[in-house]
């Protein structure tokens, strides 16, 4: 039976089975925050950081709780304990890492440790573990759930548990608890787009998904959870792209004036041979730095391939062109919207002109992780280069500022991502630059080639500044690079 608080009377709880009428949520007046606990049988963890998010009351928008006191904690368990047995609800932190590293996940506390393993860390020094908890009795069990109902074996009342990211019966979920904030200051909002085409060894899904995790983990101010868009090569003809522009409207229609708007788009990109724009060289051999092998003149008319469902590669309804890039980034619901675009796709220098600084579109900048006529590059994983070049430069260092914050401004701009993926990057013997110049073996090509690095464009509209704020001290889980020397043993080319 599921329950739901309808008041405190005294230290009394009254209850309402499901079915009656529920209360609304609890405000705690230490922090004007309201709480509520929402009843959803066995739901994942990442299904219900979503759904929290999804939430608003009395304009206030909603996160999975985040408990940084031990009063915070108290009032919660006061007012939303059902004095039932095997009740647990999610609450926001989680074990990124699988490392005893705790974090939280929601909210503004996004990315911020309370604890490692059992033992409370700054900045909040403040959990509160259940016996033994967290044992990591499995080996998923990196999610944080709260005991809303009677003593759990040695858990009691408010205190927590790490459970797995889908519930077990060793883990009773009944809900989760959601807080309800005003958020200060502007959100960042994130679109995550990638195809994933395992036979050219090009998982542009798995960029998306790390990417927008990193985004989400990293960066200060409320990031809202991020739409993570993850398609195959082989959808029907048209799905894809036509999936991509509905997300993009569901996206555009949340954001306000203020807010910033980041794209990212990874996929196998090109331009067409013969077009309206004008012409440039363009490589067709990995194997040389640009312009030094052989090559060809096509048009500036630039796509990211969404799909190749049939017939010949990138039928016109599997291209996403510049042209509709333009027009959708250039809406005017955006014009007082910070805009953000990275891509991860071969020869998408080329965007920049069309969406930056020659665009008219205000407040925008292009990341691309090639120039308009060269090629961008798969790890042995898969997953992308830049991508993976890019999430080292949010991450923070040894001296506890981002690698790519050179002048320690507690900020990443977008030049010093730029400066950091095609120049630091490359050339730091940690990462693969010591293998620059080095002939390498490319899956799924014949002979070997030789990686000279990236040729990383940027441009940005005259109004744009700035980049990624980063709170310091911080970190970033690093989720998508692996160990180092691992992603320049098969660099792919992306076509």
């Amino acid at each position: 039976m599921r329950w739901s608080i309808v008041r405190v009377v005294g230290s009394a709880l009254v209850l309402a089975t499901a079915g009656q009428v529920w209360a609304a949520p609890i405000q705690w007046a230490d922090n004007e925050h309201y709480y509520d606990l929402i009843p959803a049988w066995r739901i994942s963890w990442p299904d219900a950081i979503s759904a929290a998010e999804t939430m608003t009351f009395e304009g206030l928008p909603g996160h999975l709780a985040t408990i940084t006191s031990a009063a915070e904690n108290v009032f919660i368990n006061v007012n939303f304990n059902t004095g039932q047995s095997s009740q647990l609800a999610w609450i926001g932190g989680h074990e990124p890492n699988d490392d005893g590293v705790w974090r939280w996940a929601a909210g503004p506390d996004t990315g911020g440790q309370f604890a490692n393993g059992k033992n409370p860390t700054p900045p909040f020094n403040y959990a509160n573990w259940g016996g033994v908890e967290p044992n990591d009795r499995q080996a998923t069990e990196d999610y944080a759930s709260y005991n809303v109902g009677r003593k759990f074996g040695r858990i009691n009342p408010g205190e927590w548990a790490d459970s797995t990211r889908v519930p077990t019966n060793a883990d009773p979920i009944i809900g989760y608890l959601v807080e309800y904030e005003e958020v200060v200051g502007p959100t960042t909002h994130v679109l995550a787009v990638g195809v994933n085409w395992p036979a050219d060894n090009l998982l542009g899904g798995e960029d998306a998904k790390h990417l927008a995790s990193a985004l989400k983990s990293r960066l200060s101010g409320f990031v809202k959870e991020p739409v993570v868009r993850d398609y195959n090569w082989d959808a029907p003809p048209g799905q894809n792209l036509g999936n991509f522009r509905s997300s993009f409207e569901e996206v555009v229609q949340d954001v306000a004036v203020g807010d910033t708007l980041i794209l990212s788009l990874a996929s196998h990109g090109d331009s067409k041979e013969v077009g309206s724009e004008p012409d440039f060289w363009t490589s067709t051999d990995p194997r040389k730095p640009y312009l030094e092998g052989d090559g060809e003149w096509r048009s500036g008319n630039e796509y990211v391939l969404m799909s190749e469902a049939a017939g010949p590669i990138g039928t016109d309804v599997d291209r996403l062109y510049d042209d509709e890039l333009h027009a959708l980034l250039a809406d005017e619901r955006l014009d007082d919207v910070k805009k953000i675009v990275i891509f991860d796709a071969c020869r998408s220098g080329g965007f920049g002109p069309d969406l930056g600084f020659a665009s008219g579109i205000p407040n925008i900048a292009v990341l691309a992780g090639s120039n308009e006529g060269y090629f961008t590059f798969s790890a042995g994983d898969g997953t992308g280069i830049f991508t993976n070049a890019l999430i080292q430069g949010l991450n923070k260092g040894p001296d506890g500022f981002s690698r790519a914050d050179t002048n320690k401004d507690r900020g990443v701009s977008l030049i010093e991502l730029e400066d950091f993926t095609e120049t630091t990057m490359s050339w730091d013997p940690t990462g693969w630059g010591g293998l620059i110049g080095e002939e390498l073996p490319l899956r799924l090509l014949q002979g070997s080639g030789v990686f000279y690095g990236l040729d990383v464009e940027f441009s940005a509209s005259a109004d744009f500044t700035g980049g990624f704020s980063v709170p310091e001290p911080s970190t970033l889980v690093l989720l998508s690079m692996g160990a180092v020397g691992l992603l320049v043993y098969a660099l792919r080319k992306r076509k």
